[in-house]
């Protein structure tokens, strides 16, 4: 009953309180090292995760050491690299002209051609089938894989216009746009796009 008593009274705090617990393995294991191997294999030691829900034992907690924190941007933009006699100078602009804004280039004021179906469209339009027999063939229904949808044009000078006709690809229903420069006066025929171009070539 003695005994008994002894090992409650002696074993309950080692085993409920966990630094006397901690400080008893390891002079356990410091033991076992004075006393050299041992023949006898200690059986390895398994854990499940979750299987303990005791608090991490604050003495064996590592202090996580402060790092320098740095911003994630850095500006630069007062400094400008030029390379002289083959070695790079750093030069910083005047205050005055980095605090000035960036000056824009203007944009171009030429507006784009306004492609439409008007009288003398219609007439670039219509020398166009008359000068080229296969254009003409096309827009009648002459290639089975190609479906006239629409024609539009526009002027690019005093006397040319930019004749586009639109088709349709049957296969995958893709419009293919051939687009011809149409001079009036000359009756010059020029091909831009590249359907026109692969036309005109084959």
């Amino acid at each position: 009953m003695g005994l008994l008593l002894f090992v409650a009274i002696a074993g309950l705090p080692l085993i409920a309180v966990p630094v006397l617990r901690h400080r008893l393995s390891a002079r356990v294991q410091s033991l076992r090292e004075a006393l050299g191997p041992l023949l006898i294999k200690s059986t390895p030691a398994w854990a499940k995760v979750g299987e303990n829900r005791h608090p991490f034992p604050a003495e064996l907690a590592r202090p996580v050491p402060e790092r320098p924190q740095y911003s994630g941007v850095i500006d630069m933009s007062h400094i400008v690299y030029r390379a002289r006699g083959g070695s790079a100078a750093v030069e910083r602009p005047a205050q005055n002209e980095r605090e000035s804004p960036a000056k824009e280039e203007p944009l171009s004021s030429e507006a784009p051609p306004e492609f439409r179906q008007g009288k003398v469209e219609r007439e670039a339009y219509d020398l166009l089938l008359k000068s080229n027999a296969t254009v003409a063939g096309m827009v009648n229904g002459s290639n089975p894989g190609l479906r006239f949808k629409t024609w539009t044009a526009a002027k690019a000078e005093e006397d040319a216009y930019l004749v586009d006709l639109t088709f349709t690809q049957l296969s995958d229903s893709a419009e293919l746009h051939y687009t011809w420069r149409v001079k009036l006066s000359t009756k010059e025929m020029t091909p831009l796009s590249h359907h026109a171009r692969s036309l005109s070539k084959s």
